[in-house]
């Protein structure tokens, strides 16, 4: 999808559960998996540079912001995250869907700096500029989960 310039690509989590200060973690963006999109094929290798981590933000459906995210590695398998919802009415609402399980998926807005198509014509991204990670509920990469999801309570106590 594109939204306002910027292309988006969605994400399924598996649960969420989040309390206290509402953290979510999981895969933003997974390696390796090929979706066809609305101008062809596309994938994220593990060495895919995600420029602007450090500014991106949590958003609700690429409209509003709700929450940061306050950590990302790349890991083998994708771009893990750690984010925060905020404690406004909309990072509650979320929060709730997320806990009902009407909300289970993310979406990553970026914008591509550099890409490369292969002789299959997949494009591979390989260098983008992270804008946010969405709340959605629909995702274009079935295979990002949550890893584990714990509140500010569950973190300090450790």
């Amino acid at each position: 999808m594109t939204h306002d310039g910027i292309l988006t690509r969605s994400y399924r989590l598996e649960r969420a559960d989040v309390s206290d200060n509402h953290m979510v973690e999981g895969i933003a963006v997974p390696f390796g998996q090929t979706i066809s999109t609305w101008d062809g094929k596309e994938v994220f290798d593990p060495d895919t540079i995600f420029d602007g981590l450090d500014a991106a933000k949590l958003y609700r459906d690429h409209d509003t912001p709700i929450g940061r995210i306050i950590d990302a590695e790349q890991k083998t398998d994708g771009l893990h995250i750690i984010a925060q919802i905020s404690d406004t009415e909309m990072g509650r609402d979320t929060y709730q869907l997320l806990k009902d399980g009407v909300l289970d998926s993310m979406s990553v807005g970026f914008i591509p700096v550099e890409s490369q198509m292969d002789n299959d014509g997949v494009t591979h991204r390989r260098t983008v500029q992270l804008i946010e990670v969405s709340i959605v509920p629909f995702p274009a990469y079935a295979g990002a989960k949550v890893e584990n999801v714990r509140s500010q309570s569950d973190i300090l106590s450790n």
